[in-house]
């Protein structure tokens, strides 16, 4: 990875040739936006907006998907540590066509001071950024080349559900702990195993 003028300030090394991070992955990891199809919900806490860095993925690609939180005034969400409330947590369901959901990972919390009970928790506040891992499967040797040309919107429908799990609380009230329903949608792109088309092959010598 490089910056504007052209330093390179990072690299990324795959562990296989088959699973491989993305371009729009590599670049929403290291603080640039998500160029997938946005979808927002709200609670009377916060503001969630869901964003992949791909609406459309190959097989074993690894893409990211981008949990961003904008929190109510003077409410925090739990962040994991030693203490007896609910800390914020994604999790996804098995599906055939993904080969993981690594853990996600979490930005730096803020220590919170609570008087009353004289305790310091892991809190997040305000706006913040969690980010989701998706590896998906490979695919057999073969499987739909014949829509290798066609339009995404004739790849096939990958649909991804989770649930977000967390507590907030404010300076003087803690709410019940919470999960709420994730929802991804996608399209699982053929993998091209044709290493050169016909009208792109050199004619073999008479």
């Amino acid at each position: 990875m490089t910056d504007a003028s052209g330093i390179i300030r990072g690299k990324e090394q795959e562990e296989s040739i088959v699973y491989r991070r993305t371009g729009a992955s590599i670049l929403l990891g290291n603080g640039g936006e998500p160029a997938g199809r946005a979808s927002s919900m709200t609670t009377p806490h916060f503001t969630l907006r869901l964003t992949p860095s791909n609406d459309v993925v190959g097989p074993g690609q690894r893409i990211t998907l981008a949990l961003d939180f904008e929190m109510g005034p003077g409410l925090h969400a739990y962040a994991p540590g030693p203490h007896s409330y609910r800390p914020l947590s994604v999790s996804f369901d098995p599906h055939p066509g993904v080969r993981a959901f690594p853990p996600a990972r979490l930005p730096e919390p803020t220590p919170y001071v609570f008087r009353p009970l004289n305790e310091t928790v892991p809190v997040y506040a305000g706006r913040f950024r969690v980010l989701q891992d998706v590896v998906m499967n490979d695919v057999p040797v073969g499987w739909a080349q014949e829509r290798l040309d066609a339009a995404p919107d004739r790849f096939e429908p990958v649909e991804l559900r989770g649930a977000l799990a967390y507590q907030v609380c404010s300076d003087t009230t803690c709410y019940p702990p919470a999960t709420m329903p994730l929802a991804v949608s996608l399209k699982l792109r053929p993998k091209d195993e044709i290493r050169a088309r016909p009208e792109l092959r050199r004619p073999e010598a008479p």
